[in-house]
């Protein structure tokens, strides 16, 4: 089962509209979709420049900064130079990526479940 493309509006004045509901949402509302596993593409509303990237980076670093600061410096490094390296990079993960993703969401399940065990203990 592959689930549809949500395409998001990005305007002027920072506002997400997503063209699949046809409705204005919040940073955190995009946020949780790409969570729960909706693919999105955020283009600026004047341009039509794909900043998928920088959208979901930023949403990143509001919400969840310990994720950005797992990783190496050394990717920021090569970015911020203009490696050649980075640009290259493929988009299939390689395996120490899915082992950090892995990591991820097995610390998020158990955050959640550690949070439901304690609502239902009071």
């Amino acid at each position: 089962m592959s689930k549809q493309l949500v395409r998001i509006r990005k305007y002027p004045n920072r506002r997400l509209y997503d063209t699949t509901r046809s409705a204005f949402i919040t940073t955190e509302q995009l946020y949780t979709m790409v969570r729960s596993g909706t693919q999105v593409q955020v283009v600026e509303s004047t341009s039509g420049i794909d900043i998928t990237n920088i959208v979901l980076l930023n949403a990143i670093i509001e919400r969840d900064p310990s994720r950005i600061c797992s990783m190496a410096p050394d990717i920021f490094h090569q970015m911020v130079m203009g490696s050649p390296d980075v640009g290259e990079v493929s988009s299939t993960p390689s395996e120490s990526d899915r082992l950090q993703l892995q990591r991820f969401d097995t610390t998020d399940n158990f955050e959640k479940s550690k949070s439901i065990s304690s609502s239902k203990a009071s």
